[in-house]
Parts: structure tokens; sequence; C-alpha cells
């Protein structure tokens, strides 16, 4: 996605933690106890508009559906009792 969006910034940021990243992912994916059905349903659907967004050159879509992905997942947290308050 970052490839995607064209921002020279943001390509070089996200290189900067990728391996990272892949890491945390992974052990995320591998918790199967973190995310039921619905929630996975909806982390698709997340990821989907976001997509999306990008390839329809669509800025402010793409804005909207990652606050939409992060506000969904900070109350997530929240509701576990974890994350920033």
């Amino acid at each position: 996605m970052v490839l995607a969006a064209r921002h020279p910034v943001l390509v070089r940021l996200y290189d900067s933690f990728v391996d990272a990243l892949r890491e945390a992912a992974g052990q995320l994916l591998a918790d199967t106890d973190l995310h039921g059905a619905e929630e996975q349903r909806a982390i698709g659907r997340a990821r989907h508009a976001l997509v999306g967004a990008i390839a329809a050159g669509d800025p402010d879509a793409a804005v909207e559906a990652t606050r939409g992905n992060l506000d969904r997942t900070l109350d997530e947290l929240r509701a576990k009792g974890v994350g920033p308050r």
C-alpha cells in the first residue's frame, strides 16, 4: 500500500521499520484468540477499503478508511483493557 501511494517520504519511513512490522504481524496472526470471526471480517473490509481508495487515487477516502480502521482497533484494545486511553 505504501508503494502504491507513491509518496517517497512514506516509502522511506516504511522501509525503516518493515522488518519489525512483519515480525509483529506474524505474532499477531499466530494469536488465534486475538480476533473473533466478526473482527476478522471487519479487518478484511477495512483493508479492502484502504486498498480500493489508494488504487482509485482518492486520498480522502484513504484517510477515512485508515481512521476508521484505527478507531476500531483502538476501541477493541480499550475494551480489552490495553492500549491508549
